[in-house]
C-alpha cells in the first residue's frame, strides 16, 4: 500500500505492521502527522493547510454495544475486548482529533470490519463526510472535509480465497482499481 501511494505522489510514513500496530504506536503516528503539518513556520503551515492526508487501516474492527448506545472501534494489534478504553481507537474520537489537523482534506480508508461506524454522529460532531454521489464531491472539494472509503458499513466484513491466499476482499480490490 505504502508503495501504491508513493507512486501517485504522496509522502508517505512507514506503516505500522502486526505487533508494531499497538494502540500507543499509533497514536504516536498520529502525533507526528499533527506536528508535522503544523509545519517548522508560518510558511510550512499555509503550505500543509492545502495538503491532502490518507490514514489506511487495515485490521479489525469492533462494535461496542452498551443499553442503546453503539460505538464502533479500530482494534489494534494489542486490542483487548476487556480494556476498550486502553487498547482501541474509537471511530469517533479518531474522526474528531483530525477535524482540527492543520490540512484541507483527511480520506480515511478502512478496511475493518465496522468500518462504516465512521459515519456516525457527523453532523453532532459538525464534521463534513461526503457520500460517494459526484455532485458532492465537486462541490465540497474546494472546502475541508473528513472524507472515508470503508470496507462495509456498519456490520462485519467477510473474507474470500483470491489468488489462492485468503484476503479482505476491500484492500485487494481497491489495490487493483488504482493500479
Amino acid at each position: 500500500m505504502k508503495e501504491m501511494f508513493e507512486k501517485m505522489g504522496f509522502e508517505t510514513s512507514e506503516p505500522l505492521l502486526n505487533e508494531n500496530a499497538t494502540k500507543q504506536e499509533i497514536e504516536n503516528k498520529i502525533d507526528e502527522l499533527r506536528i508535522k503539518l503544523n509545519g517548522k513556520n508560518e510558511k510550512e503551515k499555509k503550505i500543509n493547510s492545502e495538503s491532502i492526508v490518507v490514514i489506511y487501516f487495515s485490521g479489525h474492527g469492533f462494535e461496542e454495544k452498551e443499553g442503546q448506545q453503539i460505538t464502533h472501534h479500530l482494534c489494534p494489534h494489542n486490542f483487548n475486548q476487556n480494556k476498550l478504553s486502553s487498547t482501541s481507537i474509537n471511530l469517533q474520537i479518531l474522526k474528531n482529533h483530525f477535524s482540527s489537523f492543520n490540512c484541507k482534506h483527511m480520506l480515511f480508508v478502512l478496511d475493518c470490519c465496522f468500518s462504516g461506524g465512521i459515519f456516525e454522529e457527523q453532523n453532532k460532531l459538525n464534521i463534513q463526510l461526503s457520500n460517494s454521489n459526484q455532485n458532492s464531491i465537486i462541490i465540497n472539494s474546494n472546502q475541508k472535509g473528513i472524507w472515508a472509503i470503508t470496507a462495509g458499513g456498519k456490520e462485519e466484513v467477510k473474507e474470500k480465497e483470491i489468488e489462492g491466499k485468503i484476503r479482505g476482499i476491500f484492500t485487494f480490490y481497491f489495490i487493483k482499481s488504482l493500479n
